[in-house]
Protein backbone atom coordinates (compact mmCIF):
# COMPACT_ATOMS: atom_id res chain seq x y z
CA UNK A 1 0.00 0.00 0.00
CA UNK A 2 1.01 3.60 -0.63
CA UNK A 3 -0.40 6.81 0.82
CA UNK A 4 -0.26 10.15 -0.95
CA UNK A 5 -0.89 13.33 1.02
CA UNK A 6 -1.63 16.51 -0.92
CA UNK A 7 -1.90 19.97 0.61
CA UNK A 8 -3.86 22.63 -1.28
CA UNK A 9 -4.53 26.30 -0.54
CA UNK A 10 -7.98 27.44 -1.68
CA UNK A 11 -9.48 30.78 -2.56
CA UNK A 12 -12.00 31.57 0.19
CA UNK A 13 -14.62 32.31 -2.49
CA UNK A 14 -14.08 28.90 -4.11
CA UNK A 15 -13.87 26.65 -1.04
CA UNK A 16 -17.42 25.27 -1.17
CA UNK A 17 -17.30 24.62 -4.92
CA UNK A 18 -13.85 23.03 -4.59
CA UNK A 19 -15.09 20.76 -1.79
CA UNK A 20 -18.04 19.62 -3.92
CA UNK A 21 -15.82 18.86 -6.93
CA UNK A 22 -13.23 17.02 -4.84
CA UNK A 23 -15.91 14.96 -3.09
CA UNK A 24 -17.25 13.95 -6.52
CA UNK A 25 -13.73 12.96 -7.54
CA UNK A 26 -13.16 10.93 -4.37
CA UNK A 27 -16.53 9.16 -4.66
CA UNK A 28 -15.69 8.16 -8.21
CA UNK A 29 -12.26 6.92 -7.12
CA UNK A 30 -13.95 4.48 -4.74
CA UNK A 31 -14.82 2.24 -7.71
CA UNK A 32 -11.37 2.43 -9.34
CA UNK A 33 -9.07 -0.58 -9.29
CA UNK A 34 -6.41 -0.19 -6.60
CA UNK A 35 -8.21 2.43 -4.50
CA UNK A 36 -8.15 1.65 -0.77
CA UNK A 37 -9.39 4.77 1.04
CA UNK A 38 -9.37 8.54 1.05
CA UNK A 39 -10.08 11.61 3.13
CA UNK A 40 -10.43 15.33 2.55
CA UNK A 41 -9.35 17.23 5.64
CA UNK A 42 -9.26 20.87 6.67
CA UNK A 43 -6.93 22.00 9.45
CA UNK A 44 -8.82 23.62 12.35
CA UNK A 45 -6.95 26.91 12.16
CA UNK A 46 -6.79 27.11 8.35
CA UNK A 47 -10.30 27.05 6.84
CA UNK A 48 -9.06 27.62 3.27
CA UNK A 49 -6.46 24.85 3.33
CA UNK A 50 -7.25 21.24 2.42
CA UNK A 51 -5.30 18.06 2.99
CA UNK A 52 -6.20 15.14 0.72
CA UNK A 53 -5.20 11.68 1.89
CA UNK A 54 -5.35 8.90 -0.66
CA UNK A 55 -4.45 5.28 0.03
CA UNK A 56 -3.79 3.07 -2.98
CA UNK A 57 -2.62 -0.50 -3.44
CA UNK A 58 0.24 0.77 -5.61
CA UNK A 59 1.47 4.05 -7.02
CA UNK A 60 0.75 2.63 -10.49
CA UNK A 61 -2.95 2.36 -9.61
CA UNK A 62 -2.92 6.03 -8.63
CA UNK A 63 -1.19 6.96 -11.89
CA UNK A 64 -3.79 5.02 -13.91
CA UNK A 65 -6.56 6.88 -12.07
CA UNK A 66 -4.98 10.19 -13.06
CA UNK A 67 -5.32 9.17 -16.71
CA UNK A 68 -8.99 8.17 -16.34
CA UNK A 69 -11.49 10.42 -18.21
CA UNK A 70 -13.55 10.92 -15.04
CA UNK A 71 -10.47 12.21 -13.22
CA UNK A 72 -9.73 14.56 -16.12
CA UNK A 73 -13.30 15.88 -15.96
CA UNK A 74 -12.97 16.84 -12.31
CA UNK A 75 -9.52 18.28 -13.00
CA UNK A 76 -11.14 20.71 -15.44
CA UNK A 77 -13.68 21.71 -12.77
CA UNK A 78 -10.96 22.25 -10.17
CA UNK A 79 -8.65 24.07 -12.60
CA UNK A 80 -11.47 26.50 -13.44
CA UNK A 81 -11.43 27.57 -9.79
CA UNK A 82 -7.84 28.72 -10.04
CA UNK A 83 -6.53 26.20 -7.54
CA UNK A 84 -3.36 24.30 -8.40
CA UNK A 85 -2.80 20.58 -7.84
CA UNK A 86 -1.08 21.29 -4.55
CA UNK A 87 1.99 19.72 -3.03
CA UNK A 88 1.89 15.91 -2.94
CA UNK A 89 4.14 13.65 -0.87
CA UNK A 90 4.14 9.85 -1.01
CA UNK A 91 4.38 7.73 2.13
CA UNK A 92 4.94 4.03 2.74
CA UNK A 93 3.08 2.71 5.77
CA UNK A 94 5.00 1.28 8.68
CA UNK A 95 1.80 0.39 10.54
CA UNK A 96 -1.86 0.62 9.58
CA UNK A 97 -5.03 -0.31 11.48
CA UNK A 98 -8.69 0.01 10.57
CA UNK A 99 -11.67 -0.75 12.79
CA UNK A 100 -14.37 -2.63 10.89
Amino acid sequence: MMTVITRVQLDADQADAWDEAMIRRMRTAESVDGWVSGQILTPEAEPTRRVIVGVWETREHWKAWHEDPTFEETRADLDSMGVDDGDSVWHEPIYSAVRE
